[in-house]
């Protein structure tokens, strides 16, 4: 598998609240992989370690970016998670299928058009 970029998202900003922050950088990160006409896209579960997210809400502020990039993605195909606890990645697979079946747990932020 080649790495073809990495994109870095921006510090935590305390005036904004961590899933909109989340978002915004999920999102942004996902324009720039098409931009560069990546296929596929993989996302960590960014926060779930020394930060300690709830896995629950980091996987529904990924889901969401990923569902509000689809209706404009033009080379992203597939977009998976990943994270170094193998239980962490099945924890959110299970609240993404939860959310795709249309019963998610936990309110989020107004969708992001990005900026």
């Amino acid at each position: 598998l080649r790495l073809a970029t990495v994109v870095r998202t921006a510090p935590y900003t305390p005036d904004l609240s961590l899933p909109t922050v989340l978002l915004r950088d999920v999102f942004r990160a996902l324009q720039i992989a098409d931009e560069q006409a990546a296929a596929r896209v993989v996302l960590p579960l960014l926060g779930t370690g020394n930060r300690g997210w709830p896995v629950h809400v980091v996987a529904e502020v990924l889901y969401r970016a990923m569902v509000q990039f689809a209706w404009g993605a033009r080379a992203v195909r597939e977009v998976a998670v990943l994270d170094v606890q193998a239980d962490k990645v099945d924890q959110a697979a299970a609240c993404m299928r939860k959310l795709d079946e249309g019963i998610g747990p936990h309110p989020l932020p107004a969708t992001y058009t990005g900026a």
